[in-house]
């Protein structure tokens, strides 16, 4: 039986046991589900472990709905390469609940790697709305996540990589009016370009044709506009 210990819920993906020390600060304010996706059982000191050899969203798909029924106040879903400490995340976590976020990010630090423009911090600012949040370090309420889930769910059933659910998510999103937010005060660092556009998936495809291919989607374009 889950035993729902703490007010927010992280989730971060691990490599051969290899956890980031900080996601499991005793002082957290989170309850932290570890994936070994080599397979490998967990030995770390997270509430939920898991070692499904799967990336990061088919797993996220895979085991959530039993954790949304555990009525955390947010959800994150972080990069295992995310550079963060305990005390950051517990900032972020209580920055959206004071602010009654519903779908939001911490700001990339500006020596951080990245695709998107938007989501690099603005200095002088405490954060700022935008039209995106994207899949590396998303936090979600438990009320967008809900209505996400079941867009995440049939996107993992079809693609691996991540490519594209954002994109996805951020229709659903402007569609069910809820504001998507860059938390600027709180940045985290992200070294290096994302890694994933070299990756050949099971599917023989890389993540740029997921992505291309999942944005004109019929059945996940028609659940962005399903909660409306």
């Amino acid at each position: 039986m889950l035993i729902h210990s703490r007010k927010h819920l992280l989730f971060c993906p691990v490599k051969n046991g290899s956890v980031t020390p900080e996601i499991l600060g005793e002082d957290r304010n989170f309850d932290v589900i570890t994936n070994d996706y080599d397979g490998v059982p967990d030995s770390t000191t997270a509430e939920f472990t898991f070692h499904l050899k799967k990336h990061k969203w088919p797993t996220i798909a895979a085991i959530i709905d039993q954790f949304l029924e555990l009525d955390y106040e947010f959800y994150c879903f972080m990069d295992d390469d995310i550079v963060v400490t305990t005390k950051t995340l517990n900032q972020i976590f209580e920055f959206g609940s004071d602010k009654k976020l519903a779908i939001f990010q911490p700001a990339l630090t500006h020596d951080s790697g990245g695709w998107h423009d938007c989501v690099f911090q603005k200095k002088d600012q405490e954060q700022h709305d935008t039209g995106f949040v994207e899949v590396m370090c998303p936090f979600f309420s438990r009320s967008f996540l809900s209505k996400a889930w079941p867009l995440i769910q049939k996107y993992s059933e079809k693609y691996e990589s991540g490519w594209g659910l954002d994109s996805l998510w951020s229709k659903l999103a402007s569609f069910s009016n809820d504001r998507m937010t860059i938390v600027d005060r709180y940045p985290v660092k992200h070294p290096g370009k994302p890694e994933s556009e070299h990756w050949i998936l099971s599917n023989s495809k890389s993540p740029g044709q997921e992505y291309h291919e999942c944005i004109k989607d019929p059945e996940l374009l028609k659940l962005t506009r399903s909660v409306v």
